[in-house]
């Protein structure tokens, strides 16, 4: 079984987490530990998106506790999401959705240039809750 990682990368204000490897229940306290620490860091992030495309396992600790950091970060004033990649079914995401309702497709890697608006190319510069616009 591969050990979590967690790969952070910024853009503004707003922080992307690459998981990768096996969230299962012996797992998640060393993600949550890393997603913390990746957190806190200063300035705090307005936005946390959780790219789930690289997992290879997800469990319903992992669920949970995915669920209990958007709860958290948003009595901070942080927003999470999660993008999921192609492996999510929907059922998993149905599931997903009522524990971190922002779910949607991984986004693009990063080209260096701006969007049509001037923004990043994937919008996660921009990204909006689920069913709002």
């Amino acid at each position: 079984m591969p050990p979590i990682g967690v790969v952070e990368e910024r853009f503004g204000q707003a922080l992307l987490l690459r998981l990768t490897g096996d969230l299962d229940a012996a797992a998640v306290m060393d993600c949550i530990d890393a997603i913390r620490q990746a957190t806190a860091s200063a300035p705090p992030p307005r936005l946390v998106v959780l790219d789930l495309a690289g997992l290879d396992l997800l469990s319903a600790a992992g669920i949970h506790a995915f669920g209990r950091l958007a709860r958290l970060h948003a009595e901070c004033g942080v927003r999470t999401a999660i993008v999921n990649g192609e492996g999510l079914g929907p059922v998993l995401e149905q599931v997903l959705r009522r524990q971190v309702p922002e779910i949607g497709p991984a986004p693009d890697p990063p080209t260096g240039e701006p969007g049509p608006d001037g923004g990043r190319p994937d919008g996660l510069d921009r990204a909006t809750p689920t069913g709002q616009s």
